[in-house]
């Protein structure tokens, strides 16, 4: 059953996919200038499984009003609000963070600042900081934008997405362009970019080492690059990493991976239950 929780007066609702089973519990993060709705084809298949949480980032979709709060720390607070009602409100016993890109930098910030509410993570083409060759990538993209070439910023961007198995998607490219093209506002994207650039997780992934993560990165990510999750890999040496073969950044391109990774974690929450 889906309805809509009131998690907070200062956003808006979160949507659930409820499941009268309160075990297992999967919250997902999209990434930037995604919303809530990214994650639907995903969830459809297994919503009657497990309950889901998608929301919309503080400048996004629904909150989009909020574009001026928009940074780094009020995207992670808004996930705490968010984490802390359904702990204390729906009595979910285990929570399973998932984020996409952005959302899995967001993911990360708020488990290692708060590890006894999280008890697993799906990181989906996660990066942690922006590194010096991205900065500039996305500097430029902020310059644009800054300029007026909103336009030429997202063909640009979305140039980036197209992979061996974008296919699919690339006929929905001029649409996908315009859709944000009628969205946001110059001031919305230049207070976005900036939020993105200024990305930082800091304290001790290894303190996550205990609970279950998955890295899923595409083969050919040109946005973010797979020696990220590597180097997550290499701080927490239990987390399993999946690359896609053929996959870029898209998350459609990465769905199968994601939805076999969520049914493996759903039975495996069962099978401890059981025992």
């Amino acid at each position: 059953m889906e309805s809509n929780l009131l998690f907070s007066s200062q956003y808006s609702v979160a949507n659930i996919h409820r499941h009268e089973n309160k075990k297992c519990c999967f919250v997902l993060v999209h990434g930037f200038s995604e919303s809530a709705v990214c994650w639907d084809d995903m969830i459809n298949p297994i919503k009657d499984h497990a309950n889901f949480i998608t929301y919309d980032c503080v400048g996004h979709g629904n909150n989009a009003h909020l574009w001026e709060l928009a940074s780094f720390p009020a995207y992670v607070q808004q996930l705490d609000d968010l984490v802390s009602y359904l702990k204390e409100k729906e009595c979910f016993q285990k929570m399973i963070l998932v984020g996409h890109s952005q959302g899995a930098g967001i993911v990360a910030q708020y488990s290692i600042q708060n590890p006894t509410n999280v008890d697993g993570l799906i990181l989906i083409s996660p990066f942690l900081y922006i590194g010096a060759p991205l900065r500039a990538l996305w500097t430029n993209f902020l310059q644009l934008v800054e300029q007026g070439e909103m336009r030429r910023f997202w063909d640009l961007n979305s140039s980036l997405l197209l992979g061996p198995k974008s296919e699919s998607w690339s006929q929905f490219r001029e649409s996908s362009m315009q859709e944000r093209l009628n969205f946001f506002t110059k001031e919305q994207l230049v207070m976005l970019l900036n939020a993105l650039l200024h990305i930082e997780v800091t304290g001790d992934l290894s303190t996550l080492k205990n609970k279950p993560m998955y890295l899923i990165h595409g083969q050919y990510d040109l946005m973010f690059p797979s020696y990220y999750s590597k180097e997550i890999q290499s701080q927490v040496l239990e987390a399993e990493y999946i690359e896609v073969e053929g996959a870029n950044h898209l998350l459609i391109e990465l769905e199968s991976a994601v939805y076999s990774v969520m049914l493996k974690m759903m039975k495996d929450t069962n099978k401890k239950d059981s025992l």
